[in-house]
């Protein structure tokens, strides 16, 4: 009799759920945050940078960034940071860069975004559901 797909991937499944077993039995899983940021900028490459595990001696953890450039003006920075509503995060944008700073009490995040030129004052932000978006008007870079 032959296996159809729901059944290869319930084996899998059970296969996968028996190893994580196990292995919390002896004591070698360890739950970690794991990511990368991504930069999108027109069509050059991709600049990506990985985090580490949580960090044992309660310093900040590193947030997942993106930052995204459309076609038009606008330049949107999307930032995780789960537990944290909006009152606890603090940001500030100096040298072509935003740092985000956020704690909900038992948990500290501190990132920093690279940005292409943009207009300070239009900062528009908010957050959501442990997402914080903030907005930036895009300047034009010279032409020339």
């Amino acid at each position: 009799m032959e296996d159809t797909p729901s059944d290869s991937f319930r084996k899998l499944q059970e296969f996968l759920e028996q190893m994580i077993r196990e292995s919390m039995e002896q004591g070698n899983f360890m739950a970690q945050p794991m990511g990368f940021t991504i930069v999108i900028r027109g069509g050059g490459p991709f600049p990506a940078g990985q985090f580490g595990p949580a960090p044992e001696n309660g310093d900040s953890l590193e947030p997942l960034i993106e930052v995204h450039e459309g076609d038009g003006d606008e330049v949107l920075v999307l930032a995780e940071l789960p537990g944290v509503s909006e009152d606890q995060v603090r940001f500030d944008l100096e040298e072509g860069a935003l740092r985000i700073a956020a704690s909900d009490g038992a948990r500290s995040f501190m990132g920093r975004a690279e940005l292409p030129p943009v207009d300070p004052d239009s900062l528009r932000a908010s957050c959501r559901n442990g997402v914080l978006q903030v907005r930036f008007r895009r300047i034009p870079e010279p032409t020339g």
